[in-house]
């Protein structure tokens, strides 16, 4: 029988255990970690690889609902980052804004509206509320927010059309607003500014226009003169046409008042006068007058 040294036994354990030990195994008597530049990109690639597996997986998902999900799970995972810079890793920064349709609407008061300092990524965007603040602008009618994947916001807005240049009071002369039809008041402009449009005096004139405008496009002979419509304590209106002829209109009822001095026998006469007012507040009567310094 072969004899083997104490010397021999303890060299055929050590084989053996090398033969057993995993390989990358640190033991005590390996040269020590390397510090320095090259070991720290070492232990960057890591997280590296990490990020980048991460953001394609929020990027094939991110235009489901999961997306923000997959973001928030990605940045859990990876404490060093957080959801929104995954986000933007992921492409999905809010880097490009269009903004179409609008006039007189400026770009200023949009942007504000979309919160941008806050909203740096297309799932961090309050869509509803970017749309009702936009909408609540003075010239806005409606807007669409378009999410061009993965950074282009598209904003379409439509605005108002003016509809009359109204002055508050009665006085020929002050600051002037356009309105809309609904009597949204939309922007200041000049008395002698937008000739095409009629013009509208008086509080709550621009309310009560809508109604009287319509009646009017069915009397020619009346709308086709006319300077200005003044709205009188708020319930009935005063018009002025050309040739300093003023008629009274009553509080009800002014479409059948005027049809009734269109069709009257002296109706003609009357319309054609010059510095007179008709009264047509009267339900049984109409009164002509000199107009007072004529």
């Amino acid at each position: 029988m072969q004899q083997v040294s104490g010397q021999g036994r303890q060299a055929s354990r050590a084989v053996e255990t090398a033969r057993r030990r995993p390989a990358g195994l640190h033991t005590a008597h390996q040269e020590p970690a390397r510090s320095g530049p090259r070991a720290r990109r070492r232990r960057r690639l890591v997280p590296a690889a990490l990020l980048a597996a991460a953001t394609a997986a929020v990027a094939f998902v991110s235009a489901a609902p999961a997306g923000r999900w997959m973001a928030d799970a990605v940045a859990a995972w990876l404490p060093w980052t957080s959801t929104e810079e995954v986000l933007v890793a992921a492409g999905f920064g809010l880097s490009e804004i269009t903004v179409a349709g609008q006039r007189f609407t400026s770009d200023s008061d949009v942007y504000d509206c979309l919160n941008l300092n806050a909203a740096r990524t297309m799932p961090a965007l309050d869509g509803a509320r970017a749309k009702s603040c936009i909408e609540a602008l003075p010239w806005v009618a409606s807007v669409t927010l378009t999410r061009v994947y993965p950074s282009r916001l598209a904003v379409t807005i439509t605005e108002r059309p003016a509809f009359a240049v109204w002055q508050a009071t009665d006085q020929p002369t002050g600051k002037a607003m356009l309105v809309d039809a609904t009597g949204r008041s939309l922007s200041p402009t000049g008395d002698d500014d937008n000739p095409q449009l009629p013009r509208i005096a008086g509080p709550g004139a621009p309310e009560a226009a809508a109604q009287l405008f319509d009646t009017l496009r069915h009397l020619p002979d009346v709308a086709n003169r006319l300077q200005r419509a003044t709205r009188v304590t708020g319930r009935r209106w005063s018009l002025v046409l050309t040739g300093n002829l003023t008629i009274e209109l009553p509080a009800d009822g002014e479409a059948t008042a005027l049809s009734d001095l269109i069709r009257h026998p002296r109706g003609a006469e009357l319309l054609a006068a010059r510095d007179h007012v008709i009264d047509l507040r009267s339900r049984f009567e109409i009164a002509a007058r000199p107009a007072t310094g004529g």
